[in-house]
């Protein structure tokens, strides 16, 4: 009592080859795309954190100005390095030193007065990629 079965139909092995190639394809796409995201967010993050440094010791940096008269020494924040300059305001574009800036950085600017003669004071917060 044997039964033939009409039209037996499947998979053959090439298919299924091919469709494992197909979701190898989709699956590393999606890897790369996610390893992408993760560096993307990442290297977002250390740039808002830069900004909030960037404008802690920008406050900072003006009240001791304001109360000392004078620039205080580079202040030291863990994983960044941060730099205070400041230039005389004139109409010529103050030149800056950058030598000592790492691969990634954010600055920001205000107007402080020392000794009574208006400065152009920079705060730099500087880091390295990844």
């Amino acid at each position: 009592m044997l039964l033939k079965i009409k039209d037996q139909r499947g998979f053959t092995l090439i298919e299924a080859m091919g469709s494992a190639v197909i979701l190898g394809i989709i699956v590393i796409s999606f890897l790369s795309f996610s390893e992408y995201s993760l560096l993307a967010s990442r290297n977002s993050n250390q740039t808002i954190e830069a900004q909030r440094i960037a404008e802690e010791q920008l406050n900072i940096t003006r009240l001791y100005i304001e109360n000392h008269n004078a620039l205080p020494i580079n202040p030291i924040v863990a994983g960044y390095e941060v730099f205070l300059q400041h230039a005389d305001f004139v109409d010529n574009p103050p030149t800056y030193i950058t030598t000592s800036f790492q691969s990634k950085h954010y600055s920001l600017q205000a107007v402080v007065l020392i000794n009574s003669a208006p400065r152009l004071l920079t705060v730099t917060v500087s880091w390295s990629g990844a």
